[in-house]
């Protein structure tokens, strides 16, 4: 049977992004959601996202086909074993979190047969959090990855993956232990390394703050995902804390091999790091969507002069263009013009340069879907 009903438990960021995607791309008709938060629910209720107007109940738990768990990935089996008593034989438990190992062990043990669940990770998002920034179109064209537990069927299986495909995503099946592993590389890793390097600027700043007025383009770039979420970031670290331990070991001694190539001068050496580097970046896909998620950045070449932002914000405005950001960029050492442009997606940004053209502005673009 198809899936007809959803209950989302946690509305922030991506639980609010489901259920508008569910609504909007899936067509479900039956949505609830649960959280602490009064106002994310009245405000999914307002917008016709979720068919009831405060958080779900018992009777909302047994009439969900499924149940999306998105809450901090710590409070996950806590949430399982609260609504395990409600759930209706048949129905499918997933999750949206980035450690899946540990969760998908503990869960086996306490799941009665007649219940799925299914881990769960989108690999999309933004540095931002809260229903507000929610977004029914931030999941097309990513992967979704789905770890299957050891009960599950491979009906449910199918079921959840047709109801991810229909909100645009992209389903992938994967081992829990692989998929800790690797997003422990290419996702907790760099957030680590993005926090690492901001506290060492901060810590050995001047008292002027010469560190933080000058930084550009490059240092902004690789340290945005420092704006995320610290709780978030703290439990899935300690979520994933075996994998990390190793991939920080081995992290570490990629920078001691460096710092001796450096020591002893050994030029050959540095130059194939950055040309190995170079050359895998370069492969790297352009699309789907990652797990650090994209963002599209328009350069302005203009005068710095009172009423610029305002007449270029105007104009995309009326056009129908939602800025996210908007100023200029003080430092500029390797980039192009003086004020940046943020925008939360692809299309936006392409109107956006075919607008800001037409007024006669010279326009660089930026991102990081590449």
């Amino acid at each position: 049977m198809p899936i007809n009903s959803a209950l989302i438990i946690g509305l922030g960021l991506i639980g609010g992004s489901l259920a508008k995607a569910l609504k909007y791309k899936a067509g479900l008709k039956n949505i609830w959601a649960m959280d602490v938060r009064d106002e994310y629910i009245k405000a999914a209720y307002d917008q016709g996202v979720v068919n009831c107007p405060t958080s779900a109940n018992k009777g909302h738990i047994n009439q969900s086909d499924v149940i999306i768990i998105c809450t901090p990935v710590l409070k996950t089996l806590d949430t399982v074993k609260e609504i395990l008593p409600h759930v209706k034989p048949g129905c499918i438990i997933t999750d949206v979190g980035s450690t899946k190992s540990v969760l998908m062990d503990k869960v086996a043990k306490i799941l009665p047969p007649h219940v799925c669940f299914i881990g769960g990770h989108p690999m999309a998002g933004s540095e931002n959090s809260g229903y507000h920034f929610s977004s029914h179109h931030i999941f097309e064209n990513a992967y979704y990855i789905l770890t299957p537990g050891p009960n599950h069927d491979n009906a449910s299986l199918d079921r959840l993956r047709k109801i991810i495909e229909a909100i645009g995503s992209i389903p992938i099946i994967m081992d829990a232990g692989l998929h800790d592993r690797v997003t422990g590389l290419i996702s907790h890793l760099p957030h680590i390394l993005s926090g690492g390097l901001i506290n060492l600027v901060m810590a050995t700043d001047t008292q002027e703050g010469h560190g933080r007025k000058l930084a550009a383009g490059g240092f902004k770039d690789i340290t945005r995902i420092s704006s995320s979420s610290p709780e978030i970031w703290r439990d899935i670290c300690i979520s994933n804390k075996e994998q990390l331990l190793e991939i920080i070991d081995l992290y570490i001694k990629e920078l001691d091999t460096f710092k001796t190539w450096l020591k002893d001068g050994q030029s050959d050496k540095l130059y194939r790091y950055f040309d190995n580097a170079r050359r895998y970046r370069n492969r790297l896909a352009s699309t789907p969507t990652g797990l650090i998620a994209p963002y599209f950045e328009i350069i302005v070449d203009v005068e710095d002069r009172p009423g610029q932002i305002g007449a270029i914000s105007t104009l995309l405005g009326n056009h129908g263009i939602n800025i996210k950001n908007i100023g200029i960029i003080n430092s500029r050492e390797g980039e192009p013009g003086c004020l940046s442009i943020s925008l939360d997606s692809h299309r936006q940004q392409q109107k956006a340069i075919q607008i800001l053209k037409a007024n006669g502005y010279k326009i660089f673009t930026k991102s990081n879907d590449k």
